[in-house]
Parts: structure tokens; sequence; C-alpha cells
């Protein structure tokens, strides 16, 4: 009347297979502390917008304070502007010949508004820099651009400038919005790392001092609290590393579909930590279809040429400077 012998179903299982369960448990329990906690800053964030929103909190500083903050460090930079003219500069592509290099910043004034130029000298910036002289001029323009320059070149105003010229010559600024609405701002500046995201966002913040534009700055590994408290709070500009400001959109704290701006920093960096991925998503994201898109690299390899081709549009302009 036996079954028989054999091992069949009613084998206990092996060491591998107890293994193999062990891991997808720590890995489910692991899946549901991360929703867990997703849920938990969307829920925070959610709740500070409803109070921004209804004018139940405040932010910002007196503009003197925040004067001193932003500019009583500025000096002098060292550089030496009489070597810019060895510096050879290639620019190819559709437009590349047009509009014509920037001479010194006080030639862009017609295109710059007032506010802007005005913190120009406040940072005491007169001559451009090899890669400013052609990054800003084409940004003015509307020119999705691919620039390598070396890091240190002055490349972050080469691409916040015009950025910000544009919003607010079309109006953008004074962020207005409701308490069911994610953060959605207009321009999104992505870098590679926390270090790098900060000097952008605090040069973004000295040349957007006394306009209507407001940046903030999102990264990883630091608390999410504060930097929800100010995207909450409203943002024109976003500047971000990669995983963070994935995890803000998957959680529906941040809407990229009116981004009209999007800049890549040291993109090759990028490539090199393995952000792919999370670049490609967050540029899907930003859904209009005649968004402005600059690219920056202090190299020029393959990985990054094929990123470019994928993501700036078949005319765009190239410019590399020290191509000789």
């Amino acid at each position: 009347f036996g079954a028989g012998g054999g091992g069949g179903a009613g084998a206990p299982p092996s060491g591998s297979d107890r293994r193999t369960a062990r891991k997808e448990s720590r890995r489910a329990k692991q899946m549901r502390t991360v929703e867990k906690k997703g849920a938990a800053e969307a829920a925070r964030f959610w709740q500070m917008r409803a109070e921004f929103a209804a004018g139940g909190q405040k932010h910002g500083k007196a503009a003197k304070g925040q004067e001193k903050e932003l500019f009583g460090s500025v000096g002098s930079s060292g550089i030496r502007f009489a070597d810019y003219e060895a510096v050879e500069v290639e620019r190819s592509g559709p437009g590349a010949r047009d509009p014509p290099p920037l001479e010194a910043f006080s030639d862009a004034q017609r295109a710059v508004p007032a506010a802007l130029s005005d913190n120009l000298g406040r940072c005491r910036y007169a001559t451009p820099t090899p890669i400013q002289r052609h990054a800003v001029p084409l940004g003015l323009a509307g020119h999705d651009l691919m620039c390598v320059a070396q890091t240190g070149s002055g490349k972050t105003c080469g691409f916040l400038l015009p950025v910000m010229a544009r919003l607010l010559k079309d109006g953008c600024g004074a962020v207005r919005f409701g308490p069911d609405q994610p953060a959605s701002p207009s321009a999104v500046v992505m870098a590679p790392t926390r270090e790098l995201a900060v000097q952008i966002h605090e040069e973004a913040r000295r040349l957007s001092f006394l306009t209507r534009l407001r940046s903030c700055v999102v990264y990883g590994g630091a608390n999410a609290g504060g930097q929800l408290r100010d995207l909450a709070a409203g943002v024109d500009i976003c500047v971000a590393t990669p995983g963070r400001l994935k995890d803000f959109i998957d959680d529906g704290s941040v809407d990229l579909s009116k981004v009209r701006f999007l800049c890549f920093d040291e993109a090759d960096r990028m490539l090199d930590m393995g952000f792919i991925d999370a670049v490609r998503s967050i540029s899907m994201a930003c859904s209009l279809p005649n968004k402005l898109v600059c690219m920056f690299s202090a190299t020029w390899p393959p990985d990054v040429r094929k990123v470019a081709d994928d993501f700036l549009s078949a005319d765009h302009v190239r410019c590399v400077v020290g191509a000789k």
C-alpha cells in the first residue's frame, strides 16, 4: 500500500534552496522598507506643499542679508584672462557660425534681463571664459549644445546664464501652485555628485538674486526632509543628482512634464558612475517636445557621443575647447 521510494515533492529543501529563499525574503523586506520610506517622504511633501500654498510657512531671507551671504566672499578668480586668446574653440554642426562669440558679458545685455546683468557684476564676471564665449550666445539663440571643456573652465555660468535669461524673458518665476500640485520645475540641471550639485545650486542662487527665479538642490546621502521642504515652497530650477531626483519623481513629489531646459554637467562622470538608466528615465520624464538640452563633459569618449546623439536634437551645435 506504500507510495514507494523516491525523493519527490515531499523531499526537504536543499541548502541552496534555503539560501535562495532567505535572500528573496531579505530582498522583499528591503523593498517594503524602501516603499514605506518613499510613502512617508511623499506624505511630508504634500503636507508642506499645502502649508506653503496656504501661506502658512515662510521661506527666504531679507535681501540685504542674503546679498552678503551670496556675494560677501566673491573675489578675484585668479584666472589669467589674457591667456584666453591662445585657447582654440571648435564649433561644428548646423548653426555653428551664428551667433558670434561673446567678447564681454556686457555685449549680451540686450538678451539678458537687467537683474541678471547686475548679478554678473556682483559676481565680478566681466570677461567670458572660452566656453562661456560660445555657450552663452548659442544657448540664448536656442541651440541644443554639446560642450567639451575641462573642469573649472566656467561651464556652470555657461549654461545657467542663458537658461535663466530665457526663463525670465518668457515670464517664468514667482512660482504659483495649488496644494495638490507636485513640484514642477521649468529647468533641470543634473550633476553626478552631491558636491557638484551644491556648487551649481550656489551659482544659481547668486545669478538669480533679486529675480523671480527660485533654485532648489536635491541629492542622495542626506536626509530628504529639508530637500522636500524646499521643493514644496516652489521651484523653477532644480539641480539634482540622478538617483535622488528619480526617487522624488517615483513617489510623485516632482513632475518634469513642464521642463523646458535640461542640462547635464560632467556627463562623462555620470556615465562612469553608472547613472545612465536613471538619466534616461529622467530625460523621458521631461516630455515637452521642444525643450532645450545642453550637455557638458570634460572628455569626449564614444559612450558620451552616443548619449549626446540620443538626447540632443539632430541639429545641435558642438563646442570643443582646446580642440587643437
